[in-house]
Parts: structure tokens; C-alpha cells; sequence
């Protein structure tokens, strides 16, 4: 077979995975400047459960009752329990550490991801994926460096949140070909909403009334509709032709992205490391996506 067959029109869906957990990232980044207003005006355990309802609401108009089965209900459900507890472990650890601690520490992940493969597969990464990581890591270095970032209760909570996303990560490269991709995120939203009100009942607070603000209206509804039901149909649909490594690279853009939209919205000052860390992990990318489309191309010729 050529290369200009279903090779090529596979390559083809691994640029738009690309491109869409780009746009994954550049949502992600600003989500965070326009919640950051909000999360002052009302507690994250209210905001998050907000959100995720919105989010299960706005997606039950495309989920189809007939492909629901229990063992893809349970594999749904998983998911979205791996991916709350991330959320809950990034926030305990946020409300004690620095954002930067937080953030630099959120993002390790993107180190996490291909040591799991690589333990799970029993082999190394090949060498543009073990460049692209190192690329990466001293990319967010740069862009979260802090003089103050030190190891306490408050980055070990965040360090096990990051290998939550890790996991979460690898779960989803491993079932989202085998389902729905609306089925799939539906069952995920509505297992953290389940979640979040046992989380809530546990802390016996709630403050629904705070929602009537316009600032916290705006970031609940961005967060919900587009930050969390969109991006979790485009992470689920684009890691069907994306390798769980080149994700999580991907992904790893976030902070980038938050820095440039703090910028813009938020006027936060951005330091030149930021536009050193940025390019590195730029490199990084265009790395993995050689690498993705070397092997591509070997496949769809030798078939």
C-alpha cells in the first residue's frame, strides 16, 4: 500500500489530534485567567461542583442511551474518578503551595506519562520521545522558576495530582477507541459531579447563592460548557490517533498559555524565562510529532 493511502489519511487525523489538544491546552490556559477572579468571590469546592453540573447538562443532548453498557459505564466511570481525584489533589495542594510550585509540579505529567508506558510496555522510549520529555521538563522549569519552590505537604499533594493526570492520561489512550467519545465523557463528567457532592457533604459547605455574581456566572459557564464538556470530547476523540507521550507533551503548552493570557487579560507581568521555557517545549513538540510521523510513514509503506 502507499503512503498516500489510509497511511496518509491517518497521518492526516494525527495532525488534527495535534492540533486539537493545541487548542485543548490554549482553552485549559484560559479558563485559568478568568477563574482566578472568580475563585476569589467563592470556595473551589462550589466552583468545581458548579462546573462539572453545568458540564453533564450541556453534553446530555449528544450522548446515544443504546451504546451505553455496563462495562463501558464502568470503564467511563474510572476515568472520571482517576481525573477528580487529580482536580482535588491539585487543589488541596494549591490552597497550601505556591501557584508556581503548583503549576510547575501539576505539569509533571508530562514525565510521568511515558515512564508508566514505559514500565507497562517493559521498553524504553525511543530517543526523539526522551529528548522531547527532557525538553519539556527544563521548558516548565523556565517557565515556572521560582526561587522559593520547595518540597512541602502542600507540592507532594500537587506531585500526586500530576500522577493522576498521568494515569488518567494512559486510561483514556486505552478506552476511548473502544467508545462513544459523548458516551464516554458523559459518564466521566457525571462520575466527578457524584464525587464532588460526596466531597461537599464530607465538608458540609456550600454557597450556591455566590453564583448570582456575573464574574463567578461568566467563569462557572466558560468553565463548564467549554473548559470541561468541550475539552474532554476533543481530548477524547484527538487520543484516539495521539500517543499517550506526544499527549501529554501537548498538554504540557498549558502553562504557556496561561502566562500569554494573564498577559492579555489579567495584565500579569510575563518574565523573559517564560518565552525561553515556551520555545523549549515548542521543541519538544515539533519532536514528538517528527517522531509520530517517521513511524507513520514506516508503517504505511512497509503495508
Amino acid at each position: 500500500m502507499k503512503a498516500g493511502g489510509k497511511g496518509g489519511e491517518y497521518l492526516n487525523q494525527g495532525i488534527r489530534g495535534y492540533i486539537l489538544l493545541a487548542l485543548v491546552a490554549a482553552i485549559w490556559g484560559l479558563a485559568y485567567s478568568l477563574s482566578k477572579p472568580a475563585l476569589v468571590l467563592i470556595d473551589p469546592f462550589t466552583f468545581l461542583e458548579a462546573r462539572f453540573i453545568l458540564a453533564g447538562v450541556v453534553i446530555l443532548p449528544f450522548i446515544k442511551l443504546k451504546e451505553f453498557e455496563k462495562r463501558k459505564v464502568f470503564q467511563g466511570a474510572l476515568t472520571g474518578i482517576v481525573l477528580y481525584l487529580s482536580y482535588i489533589f491539585t487543589f488541596i495542594g494549591l490552597s497550601i503551595a505556591t501557584i508556581t510550585a503548583t503549576g510547575f509540579i501539576s505539569s509533571l505529567y508530562v514525565l510521568w506519562v511515558p515512564i508508566i508506558s514505559a514500565i507497562v510496555a517493559r521498553c524504553l522510549p525511543n530517543r526523539f520521545t526522551l529528548l522531547g520529555i527532557i525538553l519539556a521538563v527544563v521548558g516548565l522549569g523556565f517557565v515556572m522558576i521560582d526561587r522559593d519552590l520547595v518540597l512541602g505537604f502542600g507540592e507532594l499533594t500537587v506531585f500526586a495530582g500530576s500522577l493522576c493526570t498521568a494515569i488518567y492520561i494512559m486510561l483514556v489512550s486505552r478506552l476511548t477507541g473502544l467508545q462513544n467519545p459523548f458516551n464516554f465523557s458523559a459518564v466521566q463528567i457525571w462520575s466527578i459531579t457524584v464525587f464532588g457532592i460526596v466531597a461537599i457533604l464530607f465538608k458540609g459547605e456550600i454557597n450556591w447563592q455566590s453564583l448570582n455574581n456575573p464574574t463567578i456566572f461568566i467563569a462557572i459557564s466558560f468553565n463548564g460548557i467549554i473548559a470541561t464538556a468541550f475539552t474532554i470530547i476533543l481530548q477524547n476523540y484527538a487520543q484516539k490517533y495521539v500517543s499517550p507521550s506526544h499527549t501529554s507533551t501537548i498538554l504540557c503548552t498549558e502553562p504557556v498559555f496561561t502566562a500569554l493570557f494573564a498577559r492579555i487579560i489579567n495584565s500579569e507581568y510575563v518574565r523573559t524565562s517564560v518565552y525561553m521555557g515556551g520555545c523549549l517545549i515548542v521543541c519538544a513538540i515539533c519532536l514528538q510529532a517528527y517522531s509520530a510521523m517517521k513511524l507513520r510513514n514506516s508503517l504505511s509503506i512497509e503495508n
